[in-house]
């Protein structure tokens, strides 16, 4: 991969990340859980189906169109990073509330964006 194609896909999954704190910054309820992204009647169920209410999405089906896209555009990975990231189980996790996951979700993307 050349240079600039890196700072291409640098900076691309940066502004996804943006874009994913915007949409956290926008639920109306700080919380998020884990194993699926996005309930019908517009619960949110982790930080990716946070960003597909923020993109538009009113169902699942809708979300997976939005997120399908961005993974065409080569943030496969970057969609991967952010699942396992919320799905996270460890010892230290194991009675993690969703408000507590809205938080460390949203001090990872923070992370991501400054790192």
């Amino acid at each position: 991969m050349k240079t600039q194609e890196v700072k291409e896909t640098v900076s691309t999954e940066k502004l996804f990340y943006i874009e994913m704190l915007a949409a956290l910054d926008a639920l109306k309820d700080k919380n998020l859980s884990r194993g699926s992204f996005f309930a019908d009647e517009g619960n949110i169920r982790c930080a990716l189906g946070a960003w597909m209410l923020y993109k538009g999405a009113t169902t699942y089906a809708e979300g997976a169109k939005l997120l399908a896209n961005k993974v065409c555009h080569g943030l496969m990975s970057c969609a991967g990073k952010i699942m396992t990231e919320n799905d996270k189980l460890n010892k230290s996790l194991e009675d993690e509330t969703n408000e507590e996951r809205y938080v460390r979700m949203k001090a990872w993307f923070e992370q991501q964006i400054m790192g």
